[in-house]
């Protein structure tokens, strides 16, 4: 398994990186855009997000998997404005409305909905009553370690493709890592360097690449012979 470019040149070659050092390689996130991606009609998709409820961002994630490589798509980014007053808090309705809204698009087909419910519990009954495929994904180091470092591998080894958007940039560059009793897993340098969208891209890419779902079995009718 590759090793993130920070912690190999610590542990390995004796230098000192600072913690503001990028976690991906340089160059190696903008080398996967490909903004003009056809759309592929009824392609599966699985959406992730992730953020909290006040001071700090929301990102909702689309991974759209019927191409040749997955390819990850920002849906929305919310974010704490510079001049917002104390006390702004990120518009739960506003985030649950463009969920469904994209679940409901009949251009594409969605495999999931995957989420963290600790800060979104409302938003998983809301979504579960919808109807909607919602699948628990709780941030913790078992789960996020392994994520991370496949993460990391399809990155180097371009094995996906993004549509280049700032905010989600800006949210990668922010990642730094951090040891875990379990490995490696990213984290924000400061509180005003957000990562949600990266987390959320992570955890997504770990759903989205997974094998699907068994389809359902057809019914069969057979008439009976009197």
């Amino acid at each position: 398994m590759r090793t993130p470019e920070a912690e190999f040149r610590t542990k390995r070659c004796n230098t000192f990186v600072s913690t503001t050092t990028a976690w991906l390689p340089q160059g190696s996130w903008e080398a996967l855009v490909h903004e003009g991606r056809p759309h592929i009609p009824g392609e599966d998709v699985v959406l992730a997000f992730d953020g909290s409820f006040s001071n700090d961002s929301t990102a909702l994630i689309a991974w759209y998997l019927g191409g040749e490589k997955p390819h990850c798509s920002v849906v929305g980014l919310w974010e704490k404005p510079d001049n917002a007053e104390q006390g702004w808090f990120v518009p739960v309705a506003e985030v649950e409305a463009a969920i469904i809204a994209t679940a409901r698009n009949n251009r594409i087909t969605v495999r999931e909905i995957v989420f963290d419910p600790a800060r979104w519990n409302r938003t998983f009954m809301v979504l579960d009553e919808e109807g909607l495929p919602v699948v628990a994904y709780p941030n913790s180091a078992e789960r996020m370690v392994p994520a991370t470092q496949k993460f990391y591998e399809a990155v180097v080894n371009e094995s996906f493709t993004h549509d280049g958007n700032e905010g989600l940039a800006r949210h990668i560059a922010n990642c730094v890592t951090k040891q875990s009793s379990r490995g490696v897993m990213v984290a924000k340098a400061s509180a005003r360097r957000k990562v949600d969208a990266a987390v959320a891209s992570i955890f997504g890419y770990d759903r989205a690449t997974q094998p699907p779902p068994p389809k359902p079995p057809v019914a069969q009718f057979f008439s009976i012979q009197v």
